[in-house]
């Protein structure tokens, strides 16, 4: 009878031993599938970390917009999220403890945003994203028939509440037969620009400069179009008097190359491109849209005219890529004279994954060859 109680208690063992043996197997298995960080208590089984989710209103907004954060996607399946800190300038320490706010940023430039949240046992999950904050430039709307009257030349940061309906027109070459491409691509952030109250767009024209204008084609040209006003930018056409078309309700006005920056009121930033480099000109003056700034054409011989536009602002100077030389005489200038910004590369302007600004398109009207 002992011997067979001997046996019965050996098979038992062997039984509790196999059922440990394979719970340990099971755990292994389950924490090399499921936990990527966790933190071990004494007395308590390892906690399977929480998961963060970074949700917000915008991956790109302007100096002065508000931006919302949201943690409230994030989750943990084995236990209660009850705490959520973020980061939100990159500098590594705790800036605001709520699972939502807005906050509205001061300063350009690109945050690397993190949200930590933590459970009830100490465990905690992390995640990252990349905010660009952009500047904002004020618009002089008084250039566009708001504030200052028809054709506008008053003063005004509102859009005005009923538009005058311009049409922008600029020669395909200067009186002088000088090919007109850069103040044909300076037009693109006069005529279409991002601010705080949206994305406006005007239609501008490229005529030929050999063309005959007269009245009626000038209204013929605004009727068809919807259009109110004709802004000839640069120069008028011969034949074509400044002012209202007779016989009819439409008007012609002239922005002198002088009066371009006049469509601003106030601009910290300015968009720099080569005099000569007319093949990163459209992206260039696109990317000027984009940041509601004028673009200059810059070379050795026009320093002296851009100084004091220049002076004390921001410079985004646009190449085509890293090893793209410009004038040292220019860079000097440059970096005398105001704050040069990391370049901007052509590569990086037309990827549409990394820069929003793709969105935007010129509208450049070419009237049928005569």
């Amino acid at each position: 009878m002992k011997k067979k109680a001997s046996f019965m208690l050996t098979a038992k063992t062997f039984l509790i031993v196999l059922i440990a043996i394979a719970l340990l197997i099971l755990l292994i298995s389950f924490l090399s599938k499921g936990v990527k960080v966790f933190r071990t208590f004494e007395g308590k089984i390892p906690v399977p970390a929480p998961v963060a989710v970074i949700n917000m209103s915008n991956r790109t907004q302007f100096i002065g917009r508000n931006v919302s954060f949201d943690g409230s996607r994030s989750y943990d399946k084995y236990s209660k999220i009850v705490g959520y800190h973020w980061d939100i300038d990159g500098d590594r320490s705790i800036d605001i403890s709520k699972q939502s706010f807005d906050i509205m940023y001061l300063e350009p430039g690109e945050y690397n945003v993190t949200l930590t949240v933590l459970n009830k046992e100490g465990a905690i999950g992390k995640e990252s994203a990349i905010l660009k904050i952009y500047p904002t430039n004020l618009r002089n709307y008084g250039r566009y028939g708001g504030g200052g009257g028809t054709g506008g030349s008053g003063d005004t940061q509102q859009p005005p509440e009923e538009e005058i309906i311009t049409l922008f027109l600029i020669a395909d070459k200067l009186s002088t037969q000088e090919d007109n491409w850069r103040d044909i691509l300076r037009l693109v952030p006069v005529t279409m620009w991002r601010d705080q109250f949206g994305t406006h767009q005007y239609l501008y024209s490229v005529y030929y400069y050999t063309q005959d204008f007269e009245n009626s084609d000038v209204s013929f040209l605004l009727s068809t179009h919807g259009m109110e006003v004709a802004n000839f930018y640069g120069e008028l056409p011969p034949g074509i008097q400044e002012g209202p078309i007779p016989n009819s309700y439409y008007q012609v006005i002239l922005t002198e190359e002088g009066e371009y920056f006049d469509y601003w009121q106030k601009y910290d930033t300015v968009v720099v491109l080569d005099y000569n480099n007319e093949e990163l000109g459209l992206i260039s003056a696109l990317y000027a849209s984009f940041l509601n700034s004028p673009i200059i054409f810059l070379n050795k011989d026009n320093l002296n005219e851009f100084e004091g536009i220049i002076k004390g602002k921001e410079i985004y100077l646009i190449l085509k890529n890293p090893d793209d030389a410009i004038d040292q005489e220019v860079m000097d200038f440059l970096t005398n004279n105001a704050t040069l910004k990391e370049p901007r590369y052509s590569w990086d302007l037309r990827n549409p994954s990394t820069n929003p600004f793709y969105k935007l398109a010129s509208s450049v009207l070419l009237p049928v060859e005569p």
